[in-house]
C-alpha cells in the first residue's frame, strides 16, 4: 500500500512538471514585455533628429526612393519595390537576411509623393497568451488615463479588421515626431515598434 501511494504521488509530481514549466515560461514572457516597455521609456533609441536606424542602416525622413534603395545593402533587403511611384503613397518592408533563405521583417518605410514620411523599426514581438494579457491590461489602463486626462501624451485606438481576424488595439506613447507604438491583435503576436514621422500627433488625438 505504501509503495502504491508513493508511486501515485511520484507520478502526479512528474505530471505537474510540464505544467509548472509552461507557467514559468509564460511569466518570463510577460516580464520581458514589462522590461522592454521600461527600457523604451528610459533608454533613447537609435534615432538622431530626423533619422532612424533600421537594421543598422540610417534612414531619414525626406529621403527619395532612389536614396533609400542606394542605402540598403546585404543583409538588409527591401520588399515591394514594384511600387516605385512618385505620385502615391507606398510602403516598403525592410527585411534582414538570417540564414540561407530566411528574410525576417524588421521594419517598414512609408513614402508619400516619392519621399519618406514615416519610418518604423520593430523592437520585439510577443506571441504568448500572458504577453497579450499584459498588452490588453496596458491598453485598458492607458485608455482610462486618456479619458481622465485628454492632454496626456498617450493614445489608444481599436480597429476592426474582419470577423475572422477580430480587431487590432494600438497604444501610442508620445505625440512628437518620435513615438512608440504597441499593437495588440486578437490573432497574431503583440508587437512593439519605434516610429519616426514627418509630423506630430495632436495631443488629443484618438
Amino acid at each position: 500500500m505504501v509503495d502504491r501511494a508513493w508511486e501515485h504521488t511520484a507520478g502526479a509530481a512528474v505530471n505537474r512538471v510540464p505544467c509548472l514549466e509552461a507557467r514559468v515560461h509564460r511569466r518570463k514572457e510577460a516580464l520581458r514585455v514589462y522590461w522592454v516597455l521600461l527600457l523604451l521609456i528610459l533608454v533613447p533609441g537609435q534615432l538622431c533628429g530626423q533619422q532612424l536606424s533600421i537594421g543598422q542602416i540610417p534612414f531619414r525622413i525626406g529621403m527619395t526612393m532612389s536614396e533609400v534603395l542606394a542605402a540598403a545593402h546585404d543583409p538588409i533587403y527591401l520588399d515591394d519595390l514594384g511600387k516605385k511611384t512618385q505620385t502615391t503613397t507606398a510602403m516598403w518592408v525592410v527585411r534582414e537576411k538570417q540564414g540561407e533563405a530566411n528574410y525576417v521583417p524588421i521594419g517598414s518605410i512609408i513614402f508619400k509623393d516619392g519621399r519618406v514620411v514615416r519610418l518604423e523599426r520593430d523592437l520585439k514581438g510577443f506571441s504568448t497568451a500572458d504577453a497579450k494579457d499584459v498588452g490588453n491590461v496596458l491598453f485598458q489602463a492607458v485608455e482610462r488615463l486618456k479619458n481622465d486626462d485628454p492632454s496626456a501624451g498617450v493614445n489608444t485606438r481599436s480597429t476592426f479588421i474582419s470577423s475572422e481576424n477580430g480587431q487590432i488595439r494600438k497604444i501610442t506613447i508620445g505625440t512628437g515626431l518620435r513615438r512608440i507604438e504597441i499593437l495588440i491583435p486578437d490573432n497574431g503576436e503583440m508587437t512593439i515598434c519605434e516610429v519616426l514621422t514627418l509630423g506630430k500627433l495632436p495631443v488629443d488625438s484618438k
